[in-house]
Order: structure tokens, then C-alpha cells, then sequence
């Protein structure tokens, strides 16, 4: 579409004049402090992929816009929204937002039926569950010291009501916490919330010792390999509880936020994928069918890497999928196919070295699932401090950081 200077300049007039009533509503209808004082919020509007079209306030948050559409609409295909749909965000590592409590409000828009946009606004919530009162505090380890994660999840409809999902979280992070004969509900109860709802409840079916035992090995692959060569992800829970059509699970998290991946990370994704199935080979010898989701993974990140990166270890360079497959000679397909298989061996090869070497930690997280069948962020931590694995993603002061510190501690 083609527009005269005139027409165009009227419409981007008109969409700032939209923006900036969304942000003066915003700011004199908040009834957070930093929002209607320091003016942390912005509101903004984005076509239906997403994309910023106009915005109005702190312009840090043009970024974010972008990222929390793409995650509503990751979670909830735009066939699947109707007008009057808002939804609501506060997982940094989803919506790109600068940390828990900048909370993001986005409503789809329609007209005559059609999806043409989503409005979106950002803006500091003074307390949204974290460790201290106002969310932020010193003592966070992690991320859900800042409060409620919500990875995207619709809020309100149409029909004026609080939709299932957040209702769904709060009423069932209160039953866990009454079960547990608590008067308050802690994170841990908001957290093993979010997973029923994610996974499902806890499914207790009768699994014999030996798949058990396997299931356990399994995931301390998982969960070794993430934790010691991973560049960025660190490890939060481990479970072998079945639910949903899952023997057990290793949540990861971000340490920070990225927004692309090297050759290091991909590479350190596979191993990660591939540490179940070497796990159950060393322990047993043989592996099961519980490794077809990890290798599908796998094998997807091992062939993006050759065949649309240029990361393969021949060196063929280009993105080979934007070429009509009759167009590429076999011998090329077939050295694209090769790379792709070479670095999935080289990636268990690697991981089968680490295990072994690491046997006696392998072997301890494997019991202490069997044991316990779950294991939180401090558990693992502790255990892999005390067999001398130190963190390799927490930042320490070197030597010399120390030695300029304006108050060093004596020798």
C-alpha cells in the first residue's frame, strides 16, 4: 500500500494522539506509587504479529511490547481470541519485560470481527509477591524471588469475569497451602500451583522399582549436564512425579535475559537433550522410549545449526531451507545430513565423558530422587556445593575486585 505524505502524516498523528490518551489513563488510573509518581509505564500499539507500530512513555519498553504478543500468541493462537480478551505478563524470559514486577497488559483489537492489532501497556506494579515487601530485594537468588511469574495467560473476557488460569492459580496455591496446614501461601505453594496447572496433577500410578530407578537416572542426566556446562540456563527443580503423560522433569531457568543463541548455547541445548538417554545407557546399558521427545528435540536444534546457520563442522555456510529441495545436489544434502549427525555424536560422546567422570554426583542425585521424588533450587545447590561444583553461571568477586573493595577484610 502506497500513501500521499498528507494521509500519511494524518495517520500517525491519529495514532499518537491514541497512545498518548492510553498512557494518561494509565497514569491517573494506577494505583501503584511508582507508576503515578516516577511514571514507570508506557502504553503502545502493535500490529497482529506483533510488531511496535506507535508508543508513548518509557522507552525501554518498546522491546517488551514486541516479545509479550508473541508470547500471548505463542499460548493462545489469534483464531482463539474474541473481543474484549485482555491478557496478563510478567515472566521476563517470555515478555521480555525488565524484571517481575513490570507487569504487561495486552488486549486484542478487533474491528468488524478482525484481528487487526493488540494494544499493550508496561507498568511497575510496588509489589507483585516477591521476597520483601516491594518485590525487589537484596537477598533474591533467583528469579521467583521477585514474585509471581505469569508466563502469559489470559485474565478477563468479554463477560466482565476473571478467566480460569490466574483464578485457577490462586484458588489451587491456597489448597495446597490448606492441606499443608498453613496460614499463608509462600511461593512454594504458587509454584507447585503453576505446575499443576502447566503439567497437571500429580499422577499416581504404580511404576515398578526398575523404571523408577531409570526414570531417576534419566533426569539426573538432565539435570547434571544443564547445571555444570550450560552457559546460561541454571536449574530450579527436579521431579520424577509422573504427570501428564511425563515420568518425571527438570525445570530449567535463565540466569538473564537473551534474545539470541551461539553456537556455544546450542550446542550446550542438545547436550542437555541427549543427557537422558546417556544416562540410562550408563546406568543399564540399554534406554528406553522415554528418550524419542529428547532426541526429536535434539536432533531439530542439530539441524538448524547445519542446515540454516552455517554451524556445521564442514563449514557449508547458508540457510539451506530457503532452497527448493530440488535445487540442492545430493552430495550437498547429504554433507548437511552427515554434519547434522556428527554433531549429535560428538554432543553424547561428550556428555557420556562428563557423566562417568562425574559418577559419584550422578549417582547421589539419582538416590536422593528416589528418596525424595522432587528436589527444590537449595537442595540441588547444596548438593552440588558439596561435592565441590561450585555455580558456574554465579559471578564471584576475582581477587582483584576484592583488593579494590573500599573495605577488604584484613589479612
Amino acid at each position: 500500500m502506497e500513501l500521499d505524505p498528507i494521509t500519511l502524516e494524518i495517520l500517525n498523528n491519529r495514532l499518537r494522539e491514541i497512545v498518548s490518551t492510553m498512557e494518561y489513563l494509565l497514569f491517573h488510573s494506577g494505583y501503584s506509587t511508582i507508576l503515578r509518581e516516577s511514571y514507570d509505564g508506557s502504553a503502545g500499539i502493535c500490529d497482529v504479529n506483533g510488531h511496535t507500530v506507535m508508543a508513548s512513555g518509557a522507552p525501554y519498553h518498546l522491546v517488551p511490547y514486541s516479545f509479550s504478543v508473541q508470547a500471548i500468541l505463542r499460548n493462545y493462537p489469534a483464531e482463539t481470541m474474541r473481543d474484549g480478551d485482555s491478557f496478563i505478563l510478567t515472566d521476563p524470559y517470555s515478555g521480555g519485560n525488565l524484571h517481575v514486577p513490570d507487569l504487561a497488559i495486552i488486549t486484542p483489537t478487533f474491528v468488524e470481527g478482525k484481528l487487526i492489532g493488540f494494544c499493550v501497556s508496561i507498568a511497575h506494579k510496588t509489589d507483585l509477591g516477591g521476597l520483601v515487601p516491594g518485590s525487589s530485594g537484596a537477598a533474591s537468588r533467583e528469579i521467583f524471588h521477585e514474585g509471581l511469574l505469569l508466563p502469559g495467560v489470559r485474565y478477563w473476557t468479554k463477560d466482565g469475569g476473571v478467566v480460569t488460569e490466574i483464578e485457577n492459580i490462586i484458588k489451587e496455591s491456597a489448597l495446597i497451602a490448606t492441606r499443608n496446614k498453613k496460614d499463608v501461601v509462600s511461593l512454594k505453594e504458587i509454584s507447585e500451583a503453576i505446575e499443576r496447572i502447566e503439567l497437571g496433577v500429580k499422577n499416581r500410578i504404580k511404576m515398578t522399582d526398575r523404571e523408577k530407578e531409570m526414570t531417576a537416572y534419566h533426569e539426573t542426566g538432565h539435570l547434571i549436564v544443564e547445571y555444570l556446562i550450560h552457559p546460561r540456563n541454571d536449574v530450579f527443580k527436579v521431579s520424577i512425579i509422573p504427570r501428564k503423560g511425563t515420568l518425571g522433569v527438570v525445570h530449567p531457568q535463565m540466569v538473564e535475559e537473551w534474545f539470541s543463541e551461539d553456537k556455544d548455547v546450542l550446542l550446550a541445548d542438545i547436550k542437555t537433550y541427549l543427557a537422558g538417554y546417556v544416562g540410562e545407557k550408563i546406568k543399564f546399558g540399554v534406554t528406553s522410549n522415554g528418550v524419542a521427545s529428547d532426541f526429536r528435540a535434539a536432533m531439530h536444534v542439530a539441524h538448524n545449526m547445519v542446515w540454516r546457520y552455517g554451524m556445521g563442522p564442514t563449514g557449508l555456510v547458508g540457510d539451506y531451507t530457503s532452497i527448493p529441495q530440488t535445487e540442492i545436489s545430493e552430495d550437498t544434502k547429504n554433507r548437511l545430513n552427515q554434519d547434522t549427525d556428527t554433531i549429535m555424536k560428538q554432543c553424547i560422546k561428550e556428555v557420556d565423558e562428563l557423566l562417568r567422570k562425574e559418577r559419584d554426583l550422578f549417582d547421589r542425585f539419582a538416590h536422593e530422587l528416589l528418596v525424595k521424588q522432587e528436589l527444590e533450587y537449595d537442595e540441588i545447590e547444596a548438593i552440588f556445593t558439596e561435592y565441590g561444583k561450585a555455580n558456574p553461571r554465579r559471578f564471584k568477586l576475582s581477587a582483584e575486585d576484592k583488593r579494590d573493595s573500599p573495605n577488604p577484610k584484613p589479612q
